[in-house]
């Protein structure tokens, strides 16, 4: 996953498609979730990347963002409210929004 640190970026990613994550490094979800983005990325030829929201606060705010993680597909927002799902169904989500 690459980690996204400047505003500049984030609004370039809006522009094409792109799978962002929006986490945090205390966020126990959020961990799970990379462990898992990292297995399709090895998997496949997809690229996420992650959005600290501790460091984008502004930006979260304008997105409307209230839980983490959450994974932006094309500028869809798709919330996970837990840690417990499985790569199955974060592969389907991806497929669906692509």
């Amino acid at each position: 996953m690459i980690l996204i640190n400047s505003n500049s970026l984030i609004k370039k990613l809006f522009i094409k498609k792109s799978i962002l994550v929006f986490s945090a490094n205390w966020c126990r979800p959020c961990k799970i979730l990379k462990k898992k983005i990292k297995q399709i990325e090895l998997n496949s030829n997809l690229v996420f990347f992650e959005i600290n929201v501790d460091l984008f606060q502004e930006e979260i705010i304008k997105l409307n963002i209230n839980n983490i993680p959450t994974i932006l597909i094309n500028n869809k927002i798709k919330k996970f409210f837990t840690g417990i799902f499985s790569i199955k169904k974060l592969i389907s989500l991806i497929k669906n929004n692509f």
